[in-house]
């Protein structure tokens, strides 16, 4: 995963480039998920099926995932902003 020219954007919360205030900066990936219940529900019930044995239920679930990719969101965060806590909480929300 490499970082180019097209990759440099100003820093998501304080807006400063990054560089302006160090060079430590942070690439930050937050994705929101939801779990399939019905999907896990069913390879619930295939293990109870085989008797609580879970590598067989595992071999015959057409079942690939459990979870679904809703939204994601990634940003640059300089140093001084990564420091502080409510920051990664709001990057949730801006999305």
């Amino acid at each position: 995963m490499g970082f180019g020219r097209d990759d440099i954007k100003p820093c998501h919360f304080c807006g400063e480039g990054m560089g302006a205030k160090g060079v430590h900066f942070y690439r930050v990936k937050i994705e929101q998920m939801v779990l399939d219940l019905r999907a896990i529900q069913r390879e619930h019930g295939l293990e109870q099926m085989m008797g609580g044995n879970v590598a067989i239920a595992q071999a015959l679930s057409p079942e690939a995932e459990f979870a679904q990719s809703m939204s994601e969101n990634e940003v640059l965060i300089c140093a001084d902003c990564a420091i502080n806590p409510q920051y990664p909480a709001l990057m949730v929300e801006d999305k």
